[in-house]
């Protein structure tokens, strides 16, 4: 296994990829979040571990309010993605803090870790961070055994 597999990416707020969701502070009050994926393998698949956690929060990130959802894939958080309530204040903020997504949708921002701007299927805007490596994993585990 290549040594980078054991080094987190940072995503939003510097909170770790990798990490299981009893080691991200925000997520230890369960009152606080809302589920909104938990799907896994059925009991007796042959198949290697395939699970799905995706749980919301309310979340301020650089003084702008907004959710934030932490995806977790085979219980390693894969990518987080923030939902601001005011995208133009959020994009300054991101800007102003050294990430610039106003010309473009995507970017690599550390060796780990792409961030992108989109918009949802419902139209809602948002940034996410994503760690490549899990993204790859769980690519690569579709294309083998689905």
């Amino acid at each position: 296994m290549h040594e980078g597999i054991l080094t987190p990416g940072l995503l939003i707020n510097g909170i770790k990829s990798f990490s299981g969701i009893d080691k991200i502070d925000v997520l230890k009050d369960t009152t606080n979040f809302m589920v909104l994926e938990d799907s896994k393998l059925t009991a007796g698949d042959k198949r290697p571990p395939y699970s799905i956690y995706s749980v919301s929060i309310p979340y301020s990130h650089m003084g702008v309010t907004g959710n934030l959802i932490f995806s977790f894939f085979n219980n390693r958080l894969m990518s987080t993605w923030f939902y601001p309530i005011d995208q133009k204040a959020y994009l300054v903020a991101l800007s102003n803090n050294g990430v610039n997504l106003n010309n473009v949708s995507e970017r690599k921002i550390s060796e780990y870790v792409r961030i992108w701007k989109y918009k949802d299927f419902n139209g809602k805007f948002y940034v996410a961070w994503e760690d490549i490596r899990l993204r790859k994993e769980q690519n690569d585990w579709i294309s083998r055994y689905s």
